[in-house]
């Protein structure tokens, strides 16, 4: 779950920083995406009884926050990286 949380997180900054179009849309769908599979996994635990977080790891919150703090190119290029991981 933390990994489709993550993903989230990052298509949001996708879709709302990236200077290209192409970010800002693959960054919208990548959201949706994510978000619809960080629901689906929810409702699977939950059947199973299984305990989970969306807490971001460490790794998560510094690729968040290093993104975060860029724009322009600066932030499509890495973002794009990121994405693609």
């Amino acid at each position: 779950l933390t990994a489709a949380t993550g993903l989230a997180a990052l298509g949001g900054l996708g879709q709302g920083q990236g200077a290209g179009d192409q970010v800002r849309g693959l960054g919208g769908q990548l959201s949706t995406d994510a978000e619809a599979l960080t629901a689906q996994l929810r409702t699977l635990a939950e059947e199973q009884g299984v305990a989970v977080t969306d807490a971001l790891t460490p790794e998560q919150q510094a690729q968040l926050a290093d993104l975060g703090a860029r724009t322009g190119e600066p932030f499509d290029q890495p973002w794009l990286s990121a994405a693609g991981e």
